[in-house]
Parts: structure tokens; C-alpha cells; sequence
């Protein structure tokens, strides 16, 4: 064995390990369309039929009863030889607050409920899909076999063409979607092969006429106009072929011809009959009609603004975008793609120049094949997503083998070695997206034994469920509120969902969010008896621009409650007969307030941990009967993990008091135990006078003292601060 098929044989075992972790870590029908695509193998495997579109009624398989149906035709026989995968109900229980196609989604990520029945060892249906997978698999081993082989042929160079198997075999997308059941395994596998073909008959000598080649072109070309409309743009390709044939006079005019009428015969015998059928059932020759009635159309013009705006979309989902497009990968993974793509895209350039000095034309004639190859499934892309908003990186599959060896080219001809380094990151994400990034996002939350300290306990009864307890961390304006709470139960099948609404201190609501019990992964229908789970979310924080009102700093309130999708119906907390439980926690704050400056700066700290930055009164002149406005300005220097109050007093040197405040900061709307480290915040207290007080001169001493009374102590002395400016009582 050569070199080169030793170290491509390592490869596709890697990419073939690998796919099979993308399989298992990602639960049935977690890829999109999958469970329409396994929809149309049950049916066909059930009733030896292909169904027929009805556009009035719900079928497990939707718009895929409209693609072409060799993918479902090879898969049907692997769901029929197993044992209750036909004729069962049919599809998941689905997570009514899915946030499909949204890619920076936190929670709900699961479209369907999830059960132990789809826990290894796999049976019935889990294991029907799972043996599928493992076709589409081996459907990429293949598209990765003739990339290989096709770069080897054009660019005449091994490694470039291992580096351009590599740039497929671990693309993130690419394994995700042939560890999935989906069509484009095999439209792009057929693709690769029939791009290997044509390279071989434009590249060969001309010393003789391949026949045998051309009547396996025919076929392949049809098995790929079976298994999805974008197979079609291939007669393009091959079309070019021909003619770059016959203006080298590596073909002759007739035996041109004759070329052309056993593609066309080929067509005729393996795929006319589908497209026939579509007229006659349809009145539409490729069924597109039938299909975007089941699918939701684009409403809205297509403008060129509109192409540039979802290409976001497109440069995602080429490398990362699991699940139903809503599991996304790190953004510095895509930079940096978009940083190779731009270097292979400059070496692409300069490579291009040396091969027309060098005058090669055979190889630009081949470079010139992979370009239109490219032009014409984007084309075509770009016609979908005029019909509807469906811009994804794996609908650019079948055009993968030109861009994987235009990537290679490109990356050989700014440096040798950078070649090989372009292929590192994608190296590295092709292993951590199944383990850090795919399997986290259907992870339920942990069992745990007890409420931890730092949680606050309470009891609270809803039904069968009991809310053990809660915390609640910091968030700005903007952001996200952590808030996990503890709680157990007995299985309920209603599946309940939970609702979190967040509210700033005047109760204005300032964040929302509803979900499924372990963000969608822990259905209340999965919960085992007693068990104690730790639940925790980041419920989304208005920005100050859309709440006018919004305080900082600020102790919100949390809300939460229990609720049956289906019938809109809120359970019932156990003593209060309310709908919800309203609790208050964690802290919003601003990093980018910045407190009014205090008017007179005296620095004191109080315990260690809080700071007096100085205070500002609006007059220090007052009548007996009136009220001293003051504003203390502070600042936590460590965390505090007890809430302490501010006592003001105002009283004469030997403690005769005229007037007191006792209060928590912010009228305990922004308490101690939640202040942020380095964040000065001002405090306001008004201090009535007493009506009979006698004119004079009087001090204001300040402090702050826990539940139990004892007083945190000054760092001038005492547990008292003396202001230094005096307060004239007239």
C-alpha cells in the first residue's frame, strides 16, 4: 500500500469515529428534518410505496414525500428489519418552547421530549435511526474517498490532496449532518463521484476514448438526479465536460454526440419515471410546487439586501450549526474560518497566475470545472432562498469537492506548510463539538442531595411539586439573570411547563421566559420520584433604552410558577392558592453607572469590606420639624455575604437625639449581601427633626449594624462615623 492510501485510509477511520460520536451524542431527530426524513423511510418501509403529497393533512414526513426518493429507497430496508420500528406511534412528543433556528439559544435547543427508551441498548425506533445513520456515515467515507482521489488527480500533489479530504472529513457541519438521517449525504456523495469521473475524462490522455467511463457518468448522474434536485446542476457540469472534450479533440463530433445520448439514456432508464410521476400526480415536473405549499414560503421581497443579510446564516451553518440550527459553535472558531477562507481565497489567486505562466492549461481547464461546479449549486441555493428562508451551509454540500480543493490549492500556494496548519482547527472543533458543545445542549439538569448553603430555603407547593429553594445571581442591563431553583416531584405526563418572569424594584417587568424543566431537557414526565434537581436559567434583562424606569442597582424580584401548555392552566401554590410564587434575589447592576460624585469626600471603611466614599447634603441649615436630605455614597470592597442596616443619626455631642433613620441601602431594594466589588452607588436617607427640637449645633453619625444589633466597626475607631460637617438646627 502506497503512502498516500495508507495515510487516507488513517483518515477516513478518523472522520468515521468521529461521525459515529456525532451520532450517539446527538438524540434522535435532533438534526434538522430528521424526523421528516425517517418519516418517509417508515412509510415506504411500512407500505412499499412512495406516498402521494396532501397539501389538507399533517404527515410524518411533510414536504420530504416531494424529494427524490433514492436516499429513502436504500435506507427503507434497514428500518424494516427492525423489530418495532414500523407501525408505531409516530413522531416524539415535541417541546412546544423549541427556539428552532435560533443560534445563540440557551435553553429549549430540544425540539422533541426525550425518554430512557432511547437509551443504549437501542431498540425499536432508536435503533432503526440510529442504524440509518450509520448509512449516511458511510455515505461521507465515500464523498471523503473520491475527494481525495480527484485532488490527487488535479492538483498532482498528496499532500494537498489529503489536506483536501481533511478540510471535509472534520468540518464540524459536515459530520453533523452525515451523522444525521438527511438526503444531502447522498446527493453529495454522488456528487464527489461523479466530479472523480469527469476530472478523469478531461485530464486523461487523449489517446483513447473512455466509454466505460462515460456510461458510468450516465448513471451516476442519474442516481444523483434521484436523490435530490440538486443533482441536476451535475448535467451542467458534465455538459462542460463534453465540450472541453471535443475542443481538445480528445473527442470527436459524433463520438460526442453519442456521449451526450447515453447520459441522456441514463436519465431516461434510472430517474425519468420519478419526474414523470410528479407531472402526473402534480402536474409539476420536479414536484418543487407540492413542496413549498408544506413548507413556509418566503413572503417578503428577496432583494439583494436580503441575500447579504442571511449570508450570517450560511457562513455559520457551513461549519458549526447543530441541532435545529440552534446549537452553535464558539464564535473565535468561525473567525478564524473566515480568516483561512480569506488566505485560500488569496493563495487561490496567486496559484491561479503561476498555472497560466506556467501554461497549464489542463489544470485550469480542471479549476475552471470546480469553479462552475461552485457557481452553479450556489446559483441554485440562492434560487431556494428566494422561495423560502432556508440558507444553510449543507444545502452547499454538493459542491464541497470543489471548494475543498480550491481550499487546498489555495492554502499550498501561500506556504506549503500553512497548508497543513489550516487543517488544526478544524481538527480540533470536529473532536470538541460532540463532547463540549452537541451533548451539553441536551443534558438535563444535576440530581442533588441537598439545597446548598448559599441558596435560599424556602417550601412551596405546587400539585406534586415541591420548590425547595432558589438562588439568584447579578446581571446589567442587557444581559442575562442567573437564576437556578432546587425542586422535586413525582412524574407527571402533562409535561409542565415553568414560567420565570424577572421585575425591577418599581415591579416593572424586565424579563420573561418559559420552558420545559431543565431548559427542555427534563419534562416533568422524566422526573424520578423525589429526586432533587438543581434547574438553572439566564432569564434575558431589558436594556435601559427599552425601560425607562429601570433602577440600578437594584434587588429584582423573581416570579415562578408551574403550567400545562396544552390547556393554558396554572397550577395552584399549596397556602396561598396563587398561581405563582413571587421571591426577591441576586442584583442588577450597571458597570457603566457611575454615581453622582459626593459633594464633601470622606473616606472610612466599615468592618474591612464596605467603604464610605463621602456623602452630599442639599443644606446644612435647618428649621426644628423639617427633614435632612442626605446621600451617602458607597462601595463594597469584597463580597459581603450579610445584609446589614444604615443607621443615621442626628444628635448633639452628648448623644441627645433630634432625629434618626434606620434603614437598609436603598430602602433594601439594593441589600449588602448583593453589592458588586468596586461598583459606588449613592444612598439616599431623609432624617425627619423632631418639631420641639432646640436651635443649635448638631453631628451626623452614621453606621451600619446587623439583625442582631451589633454594629460593624469604623476604621477611624468605634462603630460610629462622625460626618464632619455640622448640621445649624435655627
Amino acid at each position: 500500500m502506497s503512502a498516500f492510501r495508507r495515510r487516507l485510509s488513517i483518515l477516513l477511520i478518523a472522520y468515521a469515529v468521529l461521525a459515529v460520536l456525532y451520532s450517539v451524542v446527538t438524540p434522535i431527530f435532533e438534526a434538522p428534518d430528521e424526523n421528516y426524513h425517517f418519516g418517509m423511510i417508515q412509510h415506504i418501509a411500512e407500505t412499499g410505496q412512495l406516498p402521494v403529497q396532501d397539501m389538507q393533512h399533517r404527515t410524518p414526513w411533510m414536504q420530504e414525500g416531494s424529494q427524490p426518493p433514492l436516499y429513502y429507497l436504500l435506507s427503507a430496508p434497514l428500518a424494516a428489519v427492525i423489530p418495532d420500528a414500523l407501525n408505531v406511534p409516530y413522531p416524539l412528543d415535541r417541546n412546544p418552547h423549541a427556539q428552532i433556528g435560533i443560534g445563540l439559544a440557551r435553553i429549549n435547543r430540544n425540539v422533541f421530549i426525550h425518554t430512557r427508551a432511547e437509551s443504549f441498548p437501542w431498540r425499536g425506533v432508536p435503533l432503526a435511526v440510529h442504524l440509518i445513520r450509520l448509512l449516511s456515515v458511510a455515505f461521507g467515507a465515500w464523498t471523503i474517498f473520491c475527494i481525495a482521489q480527484t485532488a490527487h488527480f488535479v492538483l498532482l500533489n498528496n499532500t494537498l490532496a489529503l489536506i483536501a479530504a481533511a478540510f471535509v472529513a472534520f468540518n464540524p457541519m459536515f459530520l453533523f449532518i452525515h451523522a444525521s438521517i438527511n438526503n444531502d449525504t447522498l446527493v453529495t456523495a454522488l456528487s464527489a463521484t461523479a466530479l472523480w469521473l469527469i476530472m478523469r475524462l478531461i485530464l486523461s490522455p487523449p489517446a483513447q476514448h473512455r466509454r466505460r467511463e462515460i456510461v458510468l457518468l450516465s448513471v451516476v448522474l442519474a442516481l444523483s438526479a434521484l436523490s435530490k434536485l440538486s443533482g441536476l446542476t451535475l448535467y451542467g457540469i458534465a455538459g462542460t465536460a463534453l465540450l472541453i472534450r471535443l475542443i481538445k479533440r480528445q473527442s470527436t463530433l459524433r463520438q460526442t454526440l453519442v456521449d451526450g445520448v447515453i447520459i441522456t439514456i441514463g436519465f431516461s432508464v434510472i430517474a425519468a419515471w420519478w419526474y414523470v410521476r410528479n407531472l402526473q400526480l402534480y402536474s409539476d415536473l420536479t414536484g418543487l410546487g407540492v413542496m413549498m405549499q408544506l413548507v413556509d414560503p418566503r413572503t417578503a421581497p428577496y432583494t439583494l439586501q436580503t441575500m447579504l443579510a442571511e449570508m450570517q446564516g450560511l457562513r455559520i451553518s457551513s461549519w458549526g450549526l447543530f441541532g435545529w440550527l440552534n446549537v452553535i459553535t464558539p464564535d473565535a472558531f468561525l473567525v478564524l474560518m473566515d480568516v483561512l477562507t480569506a488566505l485560500a481565497l488569496i493563495g487561490g489567486v496567486i496559484g491561479t497566475v503561476r498555472v497560466i505562466r506556467a501554461k497549464r492549461w489542463d489544470r485550469l481547464l480542471a479549476f475552471g470545472i470546480l469553479g462552475v461546479l461552485l457557481l452553479i449549486v450556489t446559483v441554485s441555493l440562492i434560487n431556494w432562498t428566494r422561495l423560502t428562508p432556508g440558507t444553510q451551509g449543507r444545502l452547499l454540500f454538493p459542491a464541497l469537492p470543489a471548494l475543498a480543493i480550491l481550499s487546498a490549492f489555495g492554502w499550498g500556494n501561500v506556504r506549503p506548510l500553512f497548508a497543513k496548519l489550516a487543517i488544526v482547527p478544524l481538527i480540533f472543533m470536529a473532536g470538541l463539538a460532540p463532547l463540549t458543545i452537541i451533548s451539553r445542549a441536551y443534558m438535563s439538569p444535576p440530581m442533588i442531595a441537598a439545597v446548598p448553603n448559599e441558596a435560599h430555603k424556602i417550601a412551596v407547593h405546587f400539585d406534586q411539586i415541591t420548590v425547595r429553594g432558589y438562588k439568584v445571581g447579578s446581571a446589567a442591563p442587557g444581559d442575562a439573570l442567573p437564576v437556578t431553583l432546587y425542586y422535586q416531584g413525582t412524574p407527571d405526563p402533562r409535561n409542565l411547563s415553568l414560567f420565570l418572569t424577572a421585575y425591577d424594584c418599581h415591579k416593572n417587568v424586565i424579563g420573561k421566559l418559559d420552558s420545559y424543566p431543565g431548559g427542555g431537557n427534563l419534562p416533568t414526565s422524566q422526573w424520578q420520584t423525589d429526586a432533587l434537581y438543581a434547574d438553572s436559567y439566564a432569564i434575558p434583562i431589558a436594556a435601559h433604552a427599552a425601560m425607562q424606569t429601570l433602577q440600578t442597582p437594584c434587588q429584582p424580584y423573581i416570579e415562578f410558577g408551574w403550567w400545562e401548555f396544552a390547556s393554558k392552566t396554572y397550577l395552584r401554590e399549596a397556602t396561598s392558592g396563587a398561581q405563582s410564587v413571587t421571591v426577591r434575589g441576586g442584583a442588577l447592576v450597571d458597570p457603566l453607572d457611575s454615581a453622582a460624585q459626593p459633594a464633601i469626600r470622606q473616606m472610612a471603611q466599615f468592618g474591612g469590606a464596605i467603604r464610605l466614599n463621602g456623602y452630599t447634603l442639599d443644606t446644612n441649615t435647618l428649621k426644628a420639624g423639617s427633614t435632612l436630605h442626605l446621600t451617602l455614597n458607597w462601595e463594597a470592597l469584597t463580597t459581603i455575604n450579610e445584609d446589614f442596616t444604615v443607621f443615621v443619626h442626628l444628635e448633639r455631642s452628648d448623644h441627645v437625639l433630634i432625629g434618626q433613620s434606620d434603614a437598609p441601602p436603598l430602602n433594601n431594594d439594593y441589600p449588602t449581601s448583593v453589592w458588586a466589588i468596586g461598583q459606588a452607588f449613592s444612598d439616599p436617607h431623609d432624617i425627619p427633626l423632631k418639631a420641639d427640637a432646640p436651635a443649635g449645633t448638631y453631628q451626623i453619625a452614621i453606621g451600619l449594624y446587623r439583625a442582631d444589633d451589633s454594629r460593624l466597626s469604623v476604621s477611624a475607631g468605634g462603630d460610629t462615623l462622625i460626618l464632619s460637617t455640622p448640621i445649624v438646627v435655627q
